[in-house]
């Protein structure tokens, strides 16, 4: 375990919709380049999570207000996350069949289905063929 780290990123949209985003413990601040890939991968997660969110709010009049916080650990041993986690926090309640029906919906967001299930990515590596500078 000492090889693993755990970060997270918090994403929240306001009672307008306006979506925003923080790190959990305030140093995960982009770099000069922007967010680092894990960043990345959380920030798709939490904000397709946090819309399919909203559409079952706004359908049925909620407040539109809501919190995502997405933790994650990577093994910098074997190069690899070795969890992946979410957490929506709602300021409002549900019955028990509306939240059944949320965690539903929210199972269809693609970010997350594509994570769970059997996606292959294949990556294939092209030469340009540019050449070598000459020894110096």
């Amino acid at each position: 375990m000492a090889n693993d780290s755990t970060r997270s990123l918090i994403l929240g949209r306001d009672h307008d919709g306006n979506l925003a985003m923080r790190s959990a413990d305030h140093s995960d601040k982009p770099g000069a380049l922007g967010y680092d890939p894990l960043q990345h991968l959380a920030i798709s997660l939490g904000s397709c999570l946090l819309e399919f969110c909203d559409r079952f709010l706004s359908r049925r009049g909620y407040p539109r207000a809501a919190e995502l916080e997405v933790t994650w650990t990577f093994d910098a041993r074997r190069c690899r996350v070795s969890t992946l986690q979410s957490e929506l926090r709602l300021p409002i309640n549900l019955e028990e069949g509306e939240q059944t029906s949320l965690e539903r919906m929210l199972a269809q967001c693609p970010i997350h289905q594509a994570l769970e299930g059997p996606l292959e990515v294949p990556t294939r590596v092209r030469l340009t063929h540019a050449r070598r500078p000459a020894p110096a």
